[in-house]
């Protein structure tokens, strides 16, 4: 077996040749590379499933019932920080709720459903 052919992404023919049309070795070592970093995420996928609930006959993903959770929580953190006034110290507001919510958000979505 060829060295380009253990290389190769698919051992269907002509693929290799599409894929190395006019291009030096150089930026075809950088498509795959390209290629192999963009399906990485997909790596992370279990076949478990998603866990989904009931609402009104529809069914839900957990994590939009976690980020509904993060956003109003944002929101009371918000009311609560004016009411003791530790809002005024804050520099980065936007980005400190957006922090706030999202943590609250992930940290509910690992309690209730995660692993």
């Amino acid at each position: 077996m060829s060295k380009a052919r253990l290389f190769s992404f698919s051992h269907q023919p002509g693929y290799d040749r599409l894929l190395h049309a006019g291009r030096s070795r150089k930026s075809r070592g950088c498509m795959k590379i390209g290629l192999l970093a963009a399906n990485l995420p997909a790596a992370a996928c279990t076949i478990r499933g998603t866990t989904d609930f009931p609402v009104a006959g529809a069914y839900f993903p957990s994590w939009l019932l976690c980020l509904f959770g993060g956003v109003l929580s944002a929101l009371l953190l918000r009311v609560l920080f004016l009411a003791l006034g530790i809002d005024r110290y804050l520099t980065l507001r936007l980005c400190t709720y957006l922090s706030l919510g999202g943590i609250i958000g992930l940290a509910t979505w690992y309690i209730f459903f995660g692993p």
